[in-house]
């Protein structure tokens, strides 16, 4: 999907850590990846936004295919 890597790419250079970590949860038991292609396909959604969490980080999608990720406060307890 091609709006996985970017996502997970991007929490894990917040995070300080490997793209391939093991501590970033496949982004699939948060969100449906199918269901963003769909989202951004959609001709009739460019304004439109989906936001979800992921591992202590706001993520938003817009309908134009531009991703918004940013530290949410609730940051998940880092265990080492």
């Amino acid at each position: 999907m091609a709006f996985v890597y970017p996502i997970i790419k991007e929490v894990a250079k917040q995070e300080g850590i490997a793209v391939d970590s093991q501590r970033l949860p496949p982004l699939y038991e948060t969100i449906d990846p199918k269901l963003l292609q769909r989202f951004v396909e959609m001709e009739t959604c460019e304004t439109s936004t989906i936001e979800f969490e992921y591992y202590g980080h706001s993520v938003a999608v817009f309908g134009d295919g531009s991703i918004e990720i940013k530290e949410t406060v609730d940051h998940p307890v880092q265990m080492t």
